[in-house]
């Protein structure tokens, strides 16, 4: 089933956090979908988070140059409780301290937060922890370009991994493949990257 929200009474023009709940007691899997009105431009999907929590993570965010234009990264908060949620939002830089912010947002509503917005983050890639003291939902969009024509979108996580696995990579033709690696501890930590090849070859580990 595809339910276009904009023909949904008093939801056209709007920015909103959603929740969907299967109130027969079966099992869904729910996507979110998001395209320009005149489908000239890239969208961009995301798999539904399960639930709301207090600590949220993301590798990347950037405020760099790319391909002539910069990126704008928003960090999407929505509060399903009845009361107002307060969250620490830490920005992880790659050769500087980390820049804390603490933000609210009301009950039952939601905040985008602007990391351009932010004067030491301008220019500059970064990761982003979250803490809140009540339990929230969070996402982190990008896109590029004062038109905002090539974008993506992705929930975070609620906690860092040891192990983390990926189906896709390609270098091939037009493609380049970015890996985003935050620590959000304060312990420096050593990865390796293990890339898996077509045909059973060799794999190939970086460190």
């Amino acid at each position: 089933l595809t339910i276009g929200l904009d023909a949904l009474l008093g939801m056209a023009s709007s920015e909103f956090a959603i929740r969907v709940t299967s109130t027969s007691g079966v099992p869904l899997v729910v996507e979110r979908a998001v395209y320009p009105e005149d489908f000239q431009a890239d969208g961009h999907a995301a798999l539904a988070s399960e639930g709301p929590s207090t600590t949220w993570f993301f590798a990347e965010g950037s405020t760099q140059h790319g391909g002539g234009e910069a990126f704008s990264t928003y960090v999407l908060i929505g509060n399903p409780n009845a009361a107002a949620a307060t969250l620490t939002v830490r920005y992880l830089l790659e050769d500087a301290a980390p820049v804390v912010r603490v933000v609210t947002v009301p009950a039952m509503a939601r905040l985008t937060i602007d990391a351009g917005a932010e004067e030491a983050l301008v220019g500059r890639p970064f990761g982003i922890a979250i803490a809140a003291d009540r339990p929230v939902m969070a996402a982190r969009s990008q896109y590029r370009g004062p038109a905002m024509r090539v974008g993506s979108s992705t929930e975070g996580v609620v906690a860092p991994s040891q192990t983390w696995e990926f189906a896709e990579g390609a270098t091939a033709g037009l493609f380049d493949t970015y890996f985003l690696l935050a620590n959000p501890g304060t312990t420096d930590a050593t990865a390796v990257l293990t890339h898996r090849r077509d045909g059973g070859r060799t794999p190939l580990t970086r460190t």
